[in-house]
C-alpha cells in the first residue's frame, strides 16, 4: 500500500505578509494585534533582500484601532500550499484607514468560501469577486486573501446594488464565484449604521466629523467581528 503524501503545515502570516503576496514586506511590526505597522514597504522580489532600495507605501496615521478578540482564520490554499489569514493580518496589509471594511469583507469571505467548496479550502487564485461595495478596506481584504484585485477577478459592480433596501445597505452586496459555484451574500439589518454612510460619503467634513468617523469605523469593525457570519450575511447559492 502506497504510503499517504504528508499533509503542509498550514501557514499562517502573524510574521510579514511575504508568503501571502510575494511583494510586500512589513518592517518593524511592533504590535502583533495589528495596532500598527511602522513601515510597511514595497520590496523588488527579484532583487537579493539585503540592500534593496525600497519605498514607503503606508505608514500609521495615529488612529485607534479596533479591539478584536478573535482567532478566526480564513484558509485558502495556493498551488496547495495551505494559508491561514487572521483579521489582524488583513489589518497589517490594510493599514488603519477602513478597519469596518476590512470586517466586513472578513466576514463574507467566511461566510461564503465554506460555500463555494463544502470539502474545502478553495483554491484562492481561483475565486472571482463582484461587489456594489467599493471600500478601500474590503478592497484589499479580498487582495491579501484572493490576491483578486491585482489578477482582474475583483471587480466593483454598481448593478449589485439593491437600492430597495435603503441608502445604507443597498450596496453592501457580494457575489462570489468559484468554478460552477456563485453565492450571493447581503449584509444584514443592524451591522451598517446609517451615521457611518452619512460621514462617509460627505465630500467636506470637518475635524470634528473625520474623528467622529473613525470612531464610528472602529466600531462597526468591532460588532461585525463579534458576531457569526451568518448572523451578518444572508447567502444564497446558485
Amino acid at each position: 500500500m502506497q504510503a499517504a503524501a504528508p499533509v503542509r503545515p498550514v501557514e499562517r502570516l502573524g510574521d510579514p505578509l511575504r508568503v501571502a503576496l510575494g511583494l510586500l514586506e512589513a518592517d518593524d511590526v511592533r504590535a502583533r494585534g495589528g495596532d500598527r505597522v511602522d513601515d510597511l514597504r514595497e520590496v523588488d522580489v527579484a532583487a537579493p533582500r539585503r540592500g534593496v532600495a525600497r519605498a514607503p507605501v503606508a505608514r500609521h496615521t495615529g488612529r485607534v484601532q479596533p479591539r478584536v478578540d478573535t482567532s478566526d482564520e480564513l484558509r485558502v490554499v495556493d498551488a496547495g500550499r495551505p494559508l491561514a489569514f487572521t483579521f489582524a493580518d488583513l489589518m497589517r496589509y490594510h493599514g488603519p484607514g477602513s478597519p469596518g471594511g476590512v470586517a466586513h469583507a472578513f466576514k463574507v469571505m467566511e461566510r461564503a468560501l465554506p460555500l463555494l467548496d463544502p470539502a474545502g479550502p478553495v483554491e484562492r487564485r481561483a475565486v472571482v469577486v463582484r461587489t456594489a461595495f467599493g471600500g478601500p478596506g474590503s478592497r484589499d481584504a479580498f487582495e491579501i486573501v484572493l490576491r483578486a484585485v491585482t489578477e482582474g477577478r475583483y471587480m466593483v459592480d454598481a448593478a449589485l446594488a439593491r437600492p430597495e433596501r435603503g441608502r445604507t445597505l443597498e450596496r453592501f452586496v457580494f457575489r462570489l464565484a468559484y468554478g460552477d459555484e456563485v453565492a450571493t451574500l447581503a449584509v444584514r439589518e443592524g451591522f451598517v449604521p446609517d451615521e457611518l454612510i452619512e460621514l462617509a460619503r460627505r465630500e467636506r467634513r470637518t475635524g470634528a466629523e473625520e474623528r467622529r468617523l473613525d470612531v464610528v469605523k472602529r466600531e462597526v469593525a468591532e460588532r461585525v467581528m463579534a458576531a457569526a457570519a451568518a448572523d451578518v450575511y444572508d447567502a444564497v447559492v446558485g
